[in-house]
């Protein structure tokens, strides 16, 4: 969803700004201008955390010698492209492959990405996402949890975008 909203983007900021009043356009532009950023980030965001994800994992596939690891690898990255249940679907293929090199492989790979997890979750998505997206960790950690708690998985998957769109245009609205 995020994706497509990336690729047609530009449309609807075009089509927003057109229903503006004049008098409005430059303030609608540079509104819509900023969120675009923001949703862009978090996509850009969400790139850098499957590649480091895809870091992360890619030795100990190696190490423990299981069975096709670059598409291991391959499904580790488009996973982790997945928000919050990305690394989950992850984790079953590669334990699922992991078992066929043996038992304590497979405990061995997904003890190593449940830590991986936890360590992404609470230190390295935080600070990525508040980089990319121009908040603070607390802020898109927060953003996460409300989500989360008031929507369900679908409140999850959106709410650090739609955090850093409220995030601006409440600054919109107290800079006039």
């Amino acid at each position: 969803m995020t994706f497509m909203l990336l690729i047609e983007g530009p449309r609807w900021v075009e089509f927003f700004i057109g229903i503006v009043p004049d008098r409005r356009k430059k303030m609608a532009k540079e509104l819509t201008d900023d969120m675009y950023r923001v949703i862009k980030g978090y996509v850009n965001g969400q790139v850098t955390l499957a590649l480091i994800a895809t870091a992360f994992i890619t030795p100990a596939l190696f190490i423990l010698h299981i069975s096709y690891p670059l598409a291991m690898i391959l499904i580790v990255f488009i996973c982790a492209l997945i928000p919050m249940i990305g690394h989950s679907i992850g984790a079953v293929f590669i334990g699922t492959v992991a078992i066929s090199t043996s038992l304590s492989s497979a405990a061995i790979i997904l003890a190593y990405y449940f830590l991986y997890l936890q360590f992404e979750n609470y230190i390295i998505q935080p600070k990525i996402q508040a980089n990319s997206t121009n908040m603070s960790p607390f802020l898109v950690f927060s953003s996460l949890i409300l989500g989360l708690s008031l929507f369900g998985l679908l409140g999850g998957l959106v709410a650090i975008p739609v955090a850093g769109c409220i995030r601006i245009i409440v600054l919109e609205y107290l800079r006039y």
